[in-house]
């Protein structure tokens, strides 16, 4: 694999902020083709850029306290049949987390640095992500979407595993990932992908970070021992294991079954339309075209720009059982036919960008 230097304007339009040392960095890039972009004005893609605290911090807030009284009242409910119930809504509200740490990891949603990177730490660590090597890997994704062999963030590769894409509906594939990647960078050992992705500059902090998930990870395990039961796991971590469908779902419906190697991400990518209280929950990931095509755009303004934008996309799902129906018989072909995929209809294409 031949490494090439990002520039910065390659680094920014992949959506990462100036302040990281993304520029600099020696990362490996698919190819110096163009990326289709939306024909808007820049004077209306500037609007959309700007970030706020008021409006983020007030739906983050809301989160956190229906996360704590769910949790409350799951705490409550312990060795009783209401537990079922009372641990699927607060399971179902915790694992909001991983959907909204993408906003956060590009440094979108909040205005105040500090209330954007504390919230990215806390949503991170809630889904068991160690942050500096993630978000090295999301950049990654962001730069070469579904690009084979580049891209180390795509969950259906072809031939389709299903039974492997299926053991994530517990959050077991992505589990052992995040675990493998912690263990071996907290003993200083390269993971086999991250080596690609994670400059050597950055390797000091993967491995403190990682040694500190760790030490978190061995104390909840003591916290259980010492109890005598797995409490302790069903409020911390857990919930992605009893309570991931949504988000499996969701992550289903990203790009799972369409094509491979395209620099238009109305191909690779779907925009599906939820109702409030799911773009609640999945933090408008439902948008997914929207937020590849721009990711400095906050999670908040990514409706404004669909409205806007619409016209130009392929036609958008009407709910995520729409998208459903299509990604379960696309994988089940791909497991025995690698070279099927979705095709989609596009509109005429707008004006690319130059990414090199």
């Amino acid at each position: 694999m031949i490494l090439k230097s990002v520039p910065e304007r390659y680094a920014l339009a992949r959506g990462f902020s100036s302040n990281t040392d993304l520029a600099q960095a020696e990362v490996p890039v698919a190819n110096e083709g163009e990326w289709w972009t939306f024909d808007i004005p820049r004077k209306e893609l500037r609007t959309l850029m700007q970030r706020q605290d008021a409006r983020p911090l007030a739906n983050y807030l809301l989160w956190l306290g229906l996360l704590g009284v769910s949790g409350y009242v799951a705490y409550l409910s312990l060795w009783s049949w209401w537990a079922v119930p009372a641990f699927f809504a607060y399971g179902t509200i915790y694992s909001s987390c991983d959907p909204r740490s993408h906003d956060l990891g590009h440094g979108a949603t909040f205005r105040s640095r500090w209330l954007n990177e504390a919230f990215c730490r806390l949503c991170l660590f809630m889904t068991l992500k160690e942050p500096i090597d993630w978000r090295w890997r999301h950049a990654r994704h962001h730069t070469d979407t579904i690009h084979v062999g580049y891209d180390p963030e795509i969950m259906v590769t072809r031939p389709a595993d299903l039974v492997r894409i299926a053991s994530d509906f517990f959050f077991l594939m992505s589990a052992k990932g995040e675990l493998k990647g912690i263990l071996l960078h907290s003993f200083g050992i390269r993971s086999a992908n991250s080596q690609y992705y994670v400059p050597e500059s950055e390797w000091p902090k993967v491995i403190w970070s990682s040694r500190l998930y760790l030490a978190a990870l061995l104390g909840v395990g003591a916290w259980c021992v010492a109890l005598g039961n797995v409490v302790p796991l069903l409020f911390i971590w857990g919930p992605r294991v009893y309570a991931n469908w949504l988000n499996f779902f969701g992550f289903l419906s990203q790009h799972a079954g369409l094509a491979e190697d395209s620099h238009d991400h109305r191909l690779n990518t779907r925009t599906f339309i939820m109702n409030p209280v799911g773009e609640f929950l999945y933090a408008n990931l439902n948008y997914h075209i929207e937020h590849h095509v721009h990711p400095l755009i906050p999670y908040y303004n990514l409706p404004v720009l669909h409205r806007m934008v619409q016209s130009q996309l392929p036609q958008t799902y009407t709910s995520l059982w729409d998208v459903t129906r299509e990604v379960l018989p696309a994988m089940w072909r791909q497991a025995h036919d690698p070279g099927y995929f979705v095709q989609r209809d596009v509109p005429s294409p707008a004006r690319p960008t130059a990414v090199a």
